[in-house]
């Protein structure tokens, strides 16, 4: 995909657009136990094999996002625009 991190992630003014997760979940933004904060950004055509086209959210993070599109995304499973699970 585009993006991993790890705790926390601000994008300001960042377009994340294209990526591809060739093995597995999130194509523009993959995020692990952290908040995602989309400022005046976008998340815009990107695929997952899996699941998360756009964002994915894993171990209890979240997303927020003012003025910041997230659309157009595509996984071959299951959240076009982003999902969130929990690993245990």
């Amino acid at each position: 995909g585009g993006i991993v991190s790890f705790g926390g992630l601000t994008l300001k003014g960042t377009i994340v657009a294209g990526n591809k997760a060739t093995r597995d979940f999130g194509g523009g933004v993959l995020m692990c136990a952290g908040h995602v904060r989309l400022l005046g950004s976008a998340v815009v055509k990107n695929s997952a094999v899996s699941d998360g086209g756009g964002v994915y959210l894993v171990d209890i993070s979240t997303m927020s996002r003012v003025l910041s599109p997230v659309r157009r995304n595509s996984p071959d499973n299951i959240g076009g625009g982003a999902i969130t699970t929990v690993c245990v």
